[in-house]
């Protein structure tokens, strides 16, 4: 019996369908912002454990962080402490981590079991890159990665050597929001950079680097964003890609898969 069972796990697995991306997709959340400070969105963190949502700006230590419902209902706000280059969940931690501006710095921030906001720790580590460049969690490779240009980069943890790859875009001329890297660990379809004249996100494999996907947004029922970011105000989590939209203080959440 047990052997069957083991058969059946086996070819269930074997036969899971792979995810691909949708070809057009609608606006189906908005996270709502609650302080008035901040206009550089610099991520959106997703906690499946307790389904909330966790929201950071860049440009200065005293900016909020947020935690969000499921539904987008800013629960609290408080100081983050740190000028924010990044932020994600760390599903093998279970807390928050990011690195602060010109990378000299990491953090971590402590969750309670209902998902507030328990404390944060500091550690001080260079990765090299330049000041302003964000960095997101690649959990698949349990790594740190930045984009530059059209070079990625992967970072172990405090370590300071990085495996590199060069994407390659279908059009070399189109205009990559690099400051805004998403890694959605969706096989063949890993990386994923925003393009803010067309609305488009452009997904890249993390093994060849050739483009693999697009997917156009569409503003469904969350409305027009008034200003398109071009520069940071791009975040990916829960399968989803995030817009901050600086004049309706909105992170808006588009699914791609």
């Amino acid at each position: 019996m047990n052997k069957i069972l083991l058969m059946l796990g086996l070819a269930t697995t074997m036969f899971a369908p792979a995810q691909s991306p949708l070809t057009n997709s609608n606006c189906d959340i908005t996270l709502t912002i609650q302080g008035e400070d901040g206009t550089n969105g610099v991520a959106v963190a997703y906690n499946p454990s307790t389904q909330l949502y966790y929201t950071v700006f860049a440009g200065n230590a005293v900016y909020p962080i947020e935690v969000h419902s499921s539904t987008g209902t800013s629960l609290s706000s408080e100081e983050i402490g740190f000028d924010v280059r990044g932020m994600w969940y760390n599903p093998g931690t279970k807390s928050l981590e990011g690195i602060s501006y010109d990378n000299q710095g990491g953090f971590e921030i402590k969750l309670n079991a209902d998902g507030t906001i328990k404390g944060s720790s500091a550690s001080s580590f260079a990765y090299g890159m330049d000041g302003q460049t964000v960095a997101t969690y690649a959990a698949k490779k349990k790594s740190i990665m930045f984009v530059e240009g059209n070079t990625v980069s992967f970072f172990k943890p405090g370590k300071n050597k990085s495996k590199t790859l060069t994407l390659t875009p279908t059009d070399m001329n189109a205009s990559l929001n690099t400051n805004g890297p998403m890694y959605t660990g969706v096989k063949n379809y890993e990386i994923a950079l925003f393009e803010a004249e067309t609305m488009t996100v452009h997904l890249f494999s993390a093994s060849s680097g050739k483009e693999t996907g697009k997917v156009v947004l569409k503003s469904g029922k969350c409305g027009e964003l008034g200003e398109v970011p071009s520069y940071f105000r791009v975040s990916y989590c829960n399968d989803r890609v995030f817009l901050f939209d600086t004049e309706a203080r909105t992170w808006t959440g588009y699914k791609l898969f």
